[in-house]
């Protein structure tokens, strides 16, 4: 991921720890649903700060009944610590 596009090239900077872009901008990237819907599910996985905030935009994006789908819901229904 290090090395593809712009896209995943931040959120690969963003799972490793060394974001460059703040998490709003982060999540107002454009790339397809599919892709983005995988991309911000691990990063609310990895960052328990940002899991609310990424897990929505998730559930919006898994709209697609074909597998991942069913996966996927079960993941997106992690509460962050606290909430």
């Amino acid at each position: 991921m290090s090395h593809g596009d712009y896209v995943s090239r931040a959120f690969a900077d963003a799972l490793s720890g060394k974001a460059r872009i703040p998490l709003g901008d982060l999540l107002h990237l454009r790339a397809p649903p599919s892709q983005k819907l995988l991309l911000v599910t691990a990063q609310g996985l990895r960052d328990t700060a940002a899991r609310n905030e990424c897990f929505s935009l998730a559930r919006k994006l898994n709209w697609d009944r074909r597998f991942p789908h069913l996966l996927l819901k079960q993941v997106l229904q992690i509460q962050s610590p606290g909430s």
